[in-house]
């Protein structure tokens, strides 16, 4: 049987937990102090209290604020842990109410993901949870991953080409399909593409590192396909608007496109070959898959999704594309 050290039990109490979480979460004990209704000199003191339990640094100063040592960012998925059961204890009997939480909610995707939902989400918490706070970061792929496994946000939506850690679990949201968008008045491209206009044409592309290839550029490449990009812009919104005022030309969610293309000025084109589709998911920590407040978001979540689809105008284009 594994020996019970009750006096360092004894000294570790839910402050001492929930300071540590802060800290790894912001990195700056003035942002723990304020999220947590502390003054500064109370997280300092707190932290002196972790280092001496834990018998280590925890925290390096540097320049840009807190680093965590290798023995915190260990420890800090257990320390998670501890408070998601202390929390699920206390409230046996009681469940979630989103009327009466204060919970900060955390959620990362792509731009178009945010821009699709963002709104919708936000009236549901007006209507059903109006004590809650939410906040939108624009995270994808291994940042993304990153971030949840680091707990600093509490639900990622998007697609995940590479293998899920088994410390995560994932939610079906719905399958993306793709098109392509021109200006309306373009000179060449009226109402359809054929193949030959798409590999002539000048491509925008979206990509936050400001490469000229994308994650669509493997699916291209495997169909034979090559493009001509001229621009790569870091949001979805900057490729909507260059291609409403140029004769370039896009390959974007389908879903952003039938939102923006009357205001914008857009045509929405059916793809001349073959392009697929993938499925976004909503990735949430392991330790969270029993929260029920998570489940509660996950499901405003695919309601604003679902809003979104059913709320746009069908294009008159997409016969082709939608079931």
């Amino acid at each position: 049987m594994t020996h019970i050290d009750r006096n360092r039990i004894k000294r570790l109490d839910g402050t001492l937990l929930l300071v540590f979480r802060e800290l790894v979460r912001c990195r700056r004990t003035t942002a723990a102090a304020e999220r947590l209704g502390l003054s500064q000199s109370a997280v300092s003191h707190v932290l002196g209290r972790l280092r001496q339990l834990f018998e280590d640094p925890l925290f390096i100063r540097r320049p840009n604020g807190l680093e965590p040592t290798r023995r915190a960012l260990e420890i800090a998925p257990m320390i998670d842990d501890l408070i998601l059961r202390a929390q699920e204890t206390m409230d046996i009997g009681r469940g979630f109410d989103p009327a009466t939480t204060y919970r900060q909610f955390r959620l990362a995707g792509a731009d178009f993901d945010c821009t699709l939902t963002a709104a919708r989400i936000l009236r549901s918490f007006e209507c059903e949870a109006p004590h809650a706070r939410i906040s939108f970061r624009m995270l994808m792929g291994e940042e993304a991953l990153g971030a949840l496994s680091l707990d600093e946000i509490d639900l990622a939506i998007g697609r995940f080409d590479c293998p899920l850690p088994e410390a995560l679990y994932a939610d079906a949201l719905y399958e993306e399909r793709y098109c392509v968008i021109a200006r309306q008045r373009h000179p060449r491209i009226r109402g359809e593409i054929d193949l030959d206009a798409y590999t002539s044409a000048g491509h925008v592309i979206v990509t936050a590192s400001g490469t000229m290839t994308d994650v669509g550029e493997r699916p291209l490449q495997q169909l034979g396909v090559t493009r001509r990009v001229v621009a790569s812009v870091p949001r979805f919104l900057i490729a909507f608007t260059v291609v409403s005022q140029t004769d370039s030309i896009a390959t974007v969610p389908l879903r952003l496109a039938r939102r923006y293309a009357d205001s914008l000025r857009l045509q929405i084109l059916t793809l001349p070959f073959e392009y697929g589709s993938h499925s976004v998911i909503a990735l949430r920590r392991a330790q969270a898959g029993s929260d029920p407040a998570i489940d509660w978001l996950v499901t405003k979540v695919r309601a604003a999704i679902r809003t979104a689809h059913e709320s746009e105008e069908p294009a008159r284009v997409l016969e082709k594309i939608l079931p």
